[in-house]
């Protein structure tokens, strides 16, 4: 390739600076790509979805050539019928570093305009740190006129405006201009549940279960009566996490999870006169976590149990950490059972099957939803 040496204006409010520069391959390279500034010296705006509307607004930015002081205020136009095209340029902080930035519109107001003749461009870059920033090409904003969808990923983003003046000096009006983050289409769902039985439900940590949120229960004893099945527990506990714990104020990430875990600490369970089942202490575990992928974060699920000894009618059963089913005269006994579905995992450590009644000690359900406008949506991806 061939290397060359060109200049580029950089936006400042006492006039536009120069800069040297190498531009590699020129051939290979969209001409709108051809464009590196320094970042605008203006100190980052905080927020990640942000309207640009007012003088005060655009004054957070950096004017080269243009001002709102003519011929209205809450607008931006070229300075003079002899400035031939001038600049406005923000940098926006979305404090994580992962933050996936998402569509930039303008002129949504009235009151913005593009003569014939005239051009309003647009383009954004991103980058970890403002260092970095100054080293990534702009990228122009496609989709049409007044919008842009564009994949940026970084801390900062900086967007640049470039008003060009028509025929006879003629210049467009920037009226308005919006900066959003890619927002997550979906959300989690988590519950726990120490002990289940013929609809009854004792120890439940978020029993909405959507959305996941935070919650802990305990509990020190517990009794059930089913007629033909009995169960007395004691040491019921059920919690919920999710991390972060606003979904709405965050890029996916990975590592984002939602976990829920329930367990009782000694069960015993009558089946009529001839079965006593005793149950050390288990545990049941879901959780749906935002993984590592070359596209961006994937959820994936998964969930365990584990049951510390059984025994039945006093022989000591052994118990290891796979799914077993023990047949009962009056039913089964199914243990660290798993059931995976598309969205998510639920977990159970002790299943009770019999005819007449169903009992399930330490229940964990992990799941990713949809929102009402994405509902086949993930809460790792946007």
């Amino acid at each position: 390739m061939r290397q060359v040496t060109g200049t580029a204006r950089t936006p400042g409010r006492r006039g536009p600076g120069r800069r040297t520069l190498a531009l590699i391959g020129l051939s290979a390279l969209p001409l709108a790509l051809l464009a590196v500034a320094d970042p605008a010296s203006a100190a980052p705006v905080g927020g990640r979805n942000v309207l640009y509307t007012t003088d005060a607004d655009f004054d957070r930015g950096e004017l080269a050539g243009v001002n709102h002081d003519r011929p209205g205020n809450n607008q931006l136009q070229l300075d003079s019928p002899q400035t031939p095209a001038g600049t406005w340029s923000v940098v926006q902080d979305g404090v994580h570093l992962g933050t996936q930035w998402g569509t930039v519109t303008w002129n949504t107001e009235a009151q913005g305009s593009v003569p014939a003749g005239t051009s309003i461009t647009v383009e954004a870059r991103a980058a970890h740190t403002l260092a970095e920033l100054a080293e990534v090409w702009f990228r122009p904003m496609t989709g049409g006129v007044a919008s842009g969808a564009y994949t940026l990923y970084g801390r900062y983003l900086e967007v640049r405006a470039t008003l060009r003046a028509g025929p006879g000096g003629v210049s467009p009006v920037l009226a308005d201009l919006r900066v959003e983050v890619a927002n997550r289409t979906g959300i989690f769902s988590c519950q726990a549940t120490a002990l289940k039985a013929a609809g009854t439900v004792s120890t439940r940590a978020n029993p909405p279960n959507t959305p996941c949120a935070d919650d802990q229960v305990r509990r020190a004893q517990v009794r059930f009566d089913g007629g033909l099945v009995t169960a007395r527990l004691s040491g019921l506990h059920a919690r919920t996490e999710q991390t972060p714990d606003d979904l709405a104020g965050t890029p996916p990430m990975v590592g984002d999870d939602a976990t829920a875990t329930a367990g009782v600490r000694r069960s015993s369970i009558s089946v009529g006169r001839h079965t006593i089942i005793e149950v050390g202490a288990v545990r049941a575990t879901a959780s749906v976590m935002c993984r590592a992928d070359p596209a961006g974060p994937r959820s994936s699920h998964y969930g365990s149990s584990t049951i510390a000894s059984l025994r039945i009618n006093g022989v000591p059963v052994t118990v290891g950490p796979e799914p077993q089913t023990i047949p009962l005269a009056i039913g089964a006994l199914r243990l660290n059972v798993g059931t995976s579905t598309a969205t998510g995992f639920t977990q159970q450590a002790v299943v009770l099957d019999t005819a007449r009644t169903d009992v399930v000690i330490g229940e964990a359900t992990a799941n990713i939803a949809g929102l009402p406008a994405t509902p086949d949506g993930d809460p790792c991806e946007v």
